[in-house]
């Protein structure tokens, strides 16, 4: 028996059974369902390999070609400064493309140093595109250390919110912990005890 020998005995029994309750109530007829569609034969389709690359690197190709809004630099004294005196810092801003929203470019100074030349504060309507650069000579009353930095700030904000960008570098950096104990080269295997 074929199948669709098959669903045409199980649709005749079902039409039969519907008929029958039919005749010996009194309520409302029963429906009958239709047949189960007939299953169609596909041929198999080799599977098909997709073109796309493995997820890590899907997320670093995201990043290919992503650029920061800007970028801010400081050139100071290669020798931090160890007594009194004055000196210059340079805030460098480069941005690919100018960006239409107000820029403010602040420096922060210890309670040890003053401030000679160039403004605390300062707004821009827009951040050109290109390089945006501003010089800021300080005077020391004390040596300048990691624990009482210089600090220049950048923030671009659009005053509907839309985007925003902000950047921050210090001077002197503090120096980067070092793990006291660590060694590179590894411990040798120890073998089992009593072995």
């Amino acid at each position: 028996m074929d199948k669709r020998e098959f669903s045409t005995i199980v649709l005749a029994a079902a039409l039969a059974a519907a008929v029958t309750a039919c005749n010996s109530s009194d309520g409302p007829a029963p429906q009958v369902a239709p047949a189960p569609p007939e299953p169609v034969a596909e041929e198999a389709q080799p599977a098909q390999e997709s073109n796309l690359p493995p997820a890590s690197e899907l997320e670093q190709s995201a990043l290919v070609g992503m650029e920061a809004p800007f970028v801010l630099t400081l050139v100071t004294p290669t020798k931090v400064p160890d007594k009194a005196g004055v000196f210059e810092i340079e805030a460098q801003i480069k941005a690919p493309q100018e960006l239409n929203a107000p820029a403010a470019i602040s420096i922060e100074l210890p309670k040890t140093a003053k401030l000679k030349k160039g403004e605390l504060r300062e707004v821009l309507a827009t951040l050109p595109g290109g390089l945006t650069t501003r010089t800021f000579e300080v005077e020391l009353t004390e040596p300048l250390t990691d624990a009482t930095p210089i600090k220049v700030v950048v923030d671009v904000k659009d005053p509907k919110g839309a985007f925003g960008a902000h950047a921050e570098k210090v001077y002197p950096m503090k120096p980067k912990a070092q793990k006291s104990g660590s060694s590179r080269v590894p411990k040798p295997p120890t073998g089992r005890p009593g072995g």
